[in-house]
């Protein structure tokens, strides 16, 4: 991106960390991508911040590739962003690792924990004998 487009990049990122995070995944669940996508289209100061770092650019394009040029950059940008949010949400919700609930152990270690033969207290002969010489002395 060109550096006039700087300010522009700044405002869109601003309002895609502002329309998609971990707690609007965790209230809506799966319709929080389409909604915040919705939003994020709908808002008229992203598009006026594009049109204003356009123009002090110089750039002879119609204004339907301009508008086609933008959607394209807002849909990159959102997906890009929001596949970070959602790796992070995986990552400490679901999967082997996850902090929820879970002692790090796998699934299959942990049944063998709850499930597995208590070990005997008993000491053996020789375990008696050690202790009994250790006493004595």
């Amino acid at each position: 991106m060109s550096k006039i487009y700087f300010p522009f990049g700044y405002k869109l990122l601003r309002c895609i960390r502002e329309s998609f995070s971990e707690n609007d995944l965790k209230k809506n669940g799966n319709n929080t991508v389409k909604v915040a996508y919705a939003k994020l289209t709908s808002d008229e100061s992203i598009w006026s911040s594009f049109a204003s770092c356009d123009s002090a650019s110089n750039c002879e394009l119609d204004d339907e590739s301009k508008r086609t040029i933008f959607d394209e950059l807002v849909r990159k940008s959102f997906h890009a962003r929001i596949n970070e949010v959602l790796k992070k949400y995986k990552d400490a919700n679901f999967g082997r690792h996850s902090k929820k609930g879970d002692t790090g152990s796998t699934f299959r270690g942990f049944l063998r924990a709850r499930t597995g033969k208590k070990k005997s207290t008993k000491r053996g002969k020789h375990q008696k004998s050690e202790a009994m010489s250790i006493a004595h002395e």
